[in-house]
């Protein structure tokens, strides 16, 4: 396959204008723009909009691309992927419509061929998005705010799209390595064709192949399946998050006619209803952030290294799990986890319509989204929706049901779960969660979860998301045994007392989890601020939300030396608040350590000092 990355000189229109579908509209007087591009981090603050969206409008905008394709190309196959349009898009390509996009989190692609002009004569691609809010939470952005790119292929090709399945089913001194591959014959006439696919080690070396040979009639489709050993494999793990390569190489008469790659990694994932979580056998108790899809005054547009320098600054942390909440993350994300060993609670919905459309809609929602992202070893588990309130009625249930057993059908090597904050321990909760592999709990703290695993044994709990304390970087509120839930200054407190009615301080929902070995670990919400959602504020300048453990721009608030005193294998020692005070003022000092004591000194004087208990007590 040849990869082509259309990013540069887009035309961009704000709004709606009429016939810009059409070849041969004028875009001279439209602004020229590159992909990646968010259109609404770019509008000024509209404080009579939404707090939920940062104030910042969505709406619609055009988008036109201009290109030719070489003469050489003809006969070929010529595939557009989008991994992200938010949303309702509608896309043409010279005046032909193509289908479009309603979601605006899932990767998909389309096939440009039967419509394309060769040689010298231009072709014109048009996207037109009417972005509104899936809801009204957070910000989303608006446009072609992920990476955009062409793949050129033959007749005979491998699949473009979740083409290559690669499982391992059994690890031990060797470790077996399924491919499946499905190679499409979309020429009139039938053919023999050759697989080849090598595993490939991280030193290039080949650890295991195997060649198959098949006849696919026209316009068929056949799905080869190979099975190999690879002998002493290295195990994909957090401190050695080894890749290997699936390298498939597709012969006709023996000319080889495509070729492609994936990577994988080798390792086994368990949920126990006692241990938790096991990886490779061992368990990993999941030190987890949320994480929503912008990265403050960029937007939600994808720069690559804005989504590496993130993990970076979690992993640094002690973080070992992200969830993505509430959608399918951009790829490079998952690329990033995958090569820097954290694990991927991969979530695909903030809600689902269900409605009469439904069955027309979930089928390619969830397809598009497990498809592009089975192969990736730091996936441990599909999350079906967050915060559905049907999920645990009987109007939810047949909605469940379809939804499970077709995501199944596209990869039964995960489990399945949601993400509630809805009482499960109800007649249709019960019925509902026997349907989910896991039940994720949000805000149900150590109480909560005892309960229901002393209730129902055998249940699979996570606790999906916690805290959600609120935090202003460098401002300081005390005493610091009062919550200062919504301060009149619109600043909430760094001592982690500030939370709301349904929150709880970080570092008594770490100490609550620790010990609880039934659950798997914790998603605390969240990460890193984000746009929108300014609790416990709704009004204007509020603008961001309050939740993160690291602020907009990517600087940690004082939590984030908490946590990493007890997630990380790093010497942590940090004192807060900031000296910047009036004489005569009485200052509370905290310090996040893990060291186990700590003195204090003020101009040479020890004030004191104290040993650090060993309960998960973070200062």
């Amino acid at each position: 396959m040849d990869y082509i990355w259309p990013h540069k000189s887009w035309k961009f229109y704000k709004g709606n204008i009429s016939g810009a579908q059409n070849p041969g509209f004028s875009d001279a007087s439209w602004t020229t723009v590159d992909v990646p591009h968010d259109y609404t981090i770019t509008q000024p603050f509209d404080s009579t909009y939404v707090a939920n969206l940062g104030f910042l409008r969505l709406g619609d905008g055009w988008y036109r691309k201009t290109f030719t394709v070489p003469g050489d190309v003809s006969g070929k196959k010529v595939f557009i992927t989008f991994d992200g349009i938010f949303n309702n898009s509608s896309l043409w390509i010279n005046g032909n419509a193509l289908s479009g996009q309603a979601y605006g989190y899932t990767s998909f692609q389309l096939d440009l061929t039967p419509y394309l002009n060769f040689g010298t004569t231009s072709n014109v691609l048009a996207v037109y998005v009417n972005a509104q809010p899936d809801n009204v939470w957070f910000y989303t952005g608006s446009g072609i705010y992920r990476h955009t790119r062409v793949t050129i292929t033959g007749k005979v090709h491998l699949k473009t799209f979740g083409g290559v399945f690669i499982t391992t089913p059994a690890i031990g001194a060797n470790a077996t390595v399924r491919v499946q591959t499905t190679v499409l014959n979309e020429s009139a006439a039938a053919s023999a064709v050759t697989l080849m696919t090598e595993l490939i080690d991280k030193n290039g070396a080949v650890a295991a192949s195997s060649t198959l040979l098949n006849t696919i009639g026209a316009a068929g489709t056949y799905v080869f399946d190979q099975t190999m050993q690879i002998t002493s494999p290295e195990l994909w793990t957090l401190a050695n998050p080894v890749l290997y390569t699936a390298r498939s190489t597709l012969s006709v008469g023996g000319n080889t006619v495509d070729t492609d790659s994936a990577r994988f990694g080798i390792r086994s994932i368990q949920f126990d209803a006692n241990q938790g979580f096991l990886l490779n056998g061992q368990r990993i108790e999941l030190k987890g952030v949320c994480l929503h899809a912008d990265y403050g005054c960029l937007g939600s547009a994808v720069y690559t290294r804005a989504v590496e320098r993130q993990l970076e600054i979690l992993k640094a942390m002690g973080c070992n799990a992200v969830r993505t909440a509430h959608n399918p993350a951009a790829p490079e994300l998952l690329d990033f986890c995958d090569r820097m060993g954290i694990l991927v609670y991969d979530e695909g919905f903030t809600q689902w319509v269900m409605d009469a459309s439904f069955d027309s809609r979930y089928q390619k929602n969830v397809s598009d989204w497990i498809l592009r992202d089975r192969n990736h070893p730091s996936v441990i588990l599909w999350g079906i929706g967050n915060e559905i309130d049907q999920f645990v009625t009987a109007a939810g249930t047949p909605y469940i049901t379809k939804i499970v057993a077709w995501g199944r059908s596209n990869d039964s090597t995960r489990l399945f779960g949601w993400a509630t904050n809805r009482n499960m321990n109800t007649a249709a909760g019960i019925v509902n969660a026997a349907l989910i592999d896991i039940k994720g709990t949000n805000y149900c703290n150590g109480g909560c979860m005892d309960g229901y695993h002393g209730t129902f044994p055998l249940w699979r709990l996570l606790a999906s998301e916690s805290s959600s304390a609120l935090r202003s970087r460098g401002v300081y509120k005390w005493p610091t045994n009062q919550n200062f839930p919504a301060p009149a200054d619109f600043q909430c407190s760094c001592f982690d007392n500030s939370w709301c009615s349904w929150c709880t301080p970080t570092e008594t929902v770490w100490k609550d989890f620790r010990g609880r070995t039934y659950v798997p670990g914790l998603f605390i919400w969240t990460g890193f601020d984000y746009i929108g959602e300014p609790t416990p504020f709704s009004a204007w300048p509020a603008r961001s939300s309050y939740f993160g453990i690291i602020d907009l721009a990517g600087f940690p608030k004082d939590i984030y030396y908490g946590l990493q005193s007890q997630w990380s294998n790093s010497t942590v020692l940090h004192i807060l608040p900031h000296w910047n005070w009036q004489a005569g003022q009485t200052v509370p000092v905290w310090t996040y350590t893990n060291c186990d004591n700590v003195e204090l000194f003020c101009n040479g004087t020890s004030l004191g000092a104290k040993n650090l208990p060993a309960d998960g007590t973070m200062h």
